[in-house]
């Protein structure tokens, strides 16, 4: 439940700064910025949403892995520390990856 809410908050707020999100986007040079910043809100809501009622929380986990560990890649990686934010965010979303792996193969059977 609370990796969920981790990542619907932060697809709501995603949505309710949505010029700015797409501005940051776009300021990594990734195309289709207001595009991604839509998709990016989707995935967070649904996928969040779908870890607080335990639904196909293995599948969900994965996904969100996958989501995290790209945008550690593009807005967070090395290139990016000399902001110390961005080195914490670094291994902050390490962190929740590891959380998602540890959903993830919990939810496999035996």
């Amino acid at each position: 439940i609370f990796v969920g809410t981790l990542f619907v908050t932060s697809g709501i707020g995603k949505i309710l700064a949505l010029d700015g999100t797409a501005g940051y986007i776009a300021s990594v040079g990734l195309p289709f910025p207001e595009v991604l910043a839509i998709l990016s809100a989707i995935v967070e809501i649904g996928a969040g949403a779908m870890l607080i009622v335990g639904w196909r929380i293995g599948l969900t986990a994965g996904v969100l892995i996958v989501f995290t560990g790209l945008a550690t890649i593009f807005f967070h990686g090395p290139s990016t520390w000399s902001d110390p934010v961005q080195q914490l965010m670094f291994y902050k979303n390490f962190a929740i990856m590891g959380g998602l792996l540890c959903l993830e193969r919990w939810s496999q059977p035996v």
